[in-house]
């Protein structure tokens, strides 16, 4: 847990540098010990970034949708506004502040996203102050009985909504048991109170904790597949060391692929991109993809300038990317590929139409595809791949001009066959071709290459 809370604190510095400077308050020292993260504090500065990132949250939940995934938006509140009582009086909540979460979900609501009222559950409940509150005194995270509280609404919210039921009625059924251990455990000081000068003096933080057992397939009349139908995706906060997973599962009665990211990766390329282009959902999609967030999360969009830059992505080309891995079938576009007679095809291959392969490949070599007419950024490129070996792909776009762009994928490197969908840049005129250079390759083969026409309404 050290480690973690130590990684926490590096994404606070990282993704906020104003929280590393000297004259800049890290840590807000509350009543009876209680501690706040100044940078959850929003003002009227960032609502144009929160609302770029509430519309792509509302355009990624209609892709889900259209390709039969329901997807449900969970927002945790910032400690303090479910805690407020223990702030200082000089830290009081600005009206901003006090009105974000309610404008966060209004906006939600109003682009059809179904969304989870975690500040008023967490807000309102009778666990809220016991003496094991649902926020960790020393920590930005919930505790555990804040995520059981968090699990419980979601599952509330998705029984009252007819089409979320549906899809997890449709999920198989599993047994789960849960066990409150007998005494309250001593935790590890906190990502915010291990940076004070006096954390040592600090009385230890306590909570209470559970344990979650699988007893047995439950059975429910659904055959299942090769992994979970329900998916968890979301920040540290869905890390298993919360407890926040297995409190779904409890809760819900299902298993659930958890997946959740460091925040210096952020939502949006390190969970959201990297989940739709694995492996995972590519091969087994889930039927209910639960996304949780946390509320500060908002005020930075794909195109947030201080995370590292192989997760920064301008708005509008994450969007592209995301929806061509997401589309479960290819709708043709009226571009036609061919491979070129060039690169890897300039010298003997084991070559058709529409596929290419090759005993092995070096840095250098490429296939270059020709569009006919050039393609737009409405367009996708789709193929089979096979590449042993390496470790990430570059595609270049050559646009009409010759202006090029290159973007770099990741690759498993194993034997198998894998899925490929490259999106091309937003803000082109018009793209000639494409060169796909695999890297130093063992074994290489690209097959049923296709244009495919991305939703006529993405960007609308």
């Amino acid at each position: 847990m050290k480690i973690l809370l130590a990684l926490s604190w590096a994404w606070i510095c990282l993704i906020f540098p104003q929280a590393s400077l000297a004259d800049e308050p890290k840590v807000i020292v509350g009543k009876d010990n209680w501690l706040f993260f100044s940078q959850e504090v929003v003002g009227p500065d960032v609502e144009r970034d929160i609302d770029t990132s509430i519309d792509l949250v509302g355009r990624l939940n209609g892709l889900l949708q259209a390709n039969g995934v329901q997807m449900v938006y969970a927002v945790v509140p910032a400690k303090m506004r479910v805690y407020p009582q223990f702030l200082p009086a000089k830290s009081k909540m600005s009206g901003t502040m006090q009105g974000n979460y309610d404008r966060i979900l209004a906006k939600l609501k109003s682009r059809k996203v179904r969304v989870i009222d975690l500040n008023a559950a967490l807000s309102q409940s009778p666990l809220r102050k016991t003496t094991s509150p649902l926020f960790m005194k020393g920590d930005t995270h919930w505790s555990p009985m804040g995520a059981l509280v968090a699990a419980e609404a979601i599952k509330k919210g998705v029984l009252e909504s007819p089409v979320l039921d549906a899809a997890y009625q449709s999920t198989p059924a599993e047994k789960y048991e849960m066990e409150f251990r007998q005494q309250l455990t001593t935790l590890a000081p906190g990502d915010l109170a291990s940076k004070l000068p006096n954390a040592a003096r600090l009385p230890p933080e306590q909570s209470l904790l559970f344990d979650v057992t699988r007893v047995a397939s439950a059975g429910n009349g659904v055959t299942a597949n090769s992994g979970p139908k329900v998916v968890l995706g979301g920040s540290s906060y869905s890390a298993d060391w919360t407890m926040f997973p297995d409190a779904l599962r409890f809760v819900l009665q299902r298993d659930i692929l958890a997946m959740s990211v460091p925040e210096d990766k952020g939502p949006w390329v390190g969970l959201i991109e990297s989940y739709v282009s694995g492996d995972k959902f590519q091969l087994d999609p889930p039927r209910l993809f639960i996304w949780e967030a946390v509320e500060q999360e908002l005020t930075a969009p794909p195109a947030f300038e201080y995370r590292d830059k192989q997760f920064v992505s301008g708005n509008v080309d994450w969007l592209l990317r995301v929806s061509a891995w997401i589309q479960r079938t290819c709708k043709p576009s009226a571009v036609k590929p061919s491979i070129a007679k060039a690169g890897l095809a300039s010298v003997a291959q084991d070559m058709t139409a529409d596929s290419i392969s090759a005993s092995g490949t070096t840095e250098a070599d490429f296939v270059e595809i020709t569009f006919n007419p050039p393609a737009t950024s409405l367009d996708y490129v789709s193929a089979r791949m096979t590449a042993t070996g390496t470790k990430g792909l570059t595609l270049e776009v050559i646009g009409s001009g010759g202006d090029a762009r290159r973007i770099s994928f990741s690759a498993s490197g194993d034997a198998r066959d894998h899925v490929l969908r490259a999106a091309l840049p937003s803000g082109g005129a018009g793209y000639a071709k494409v060169r796909l250079f695999p890297g130093k390759t063992d074994k290489f083969s690209l097959s049923q290459i296709s244009v495919c026409a991305q939703p006529g309404d993405l960007l609308n």
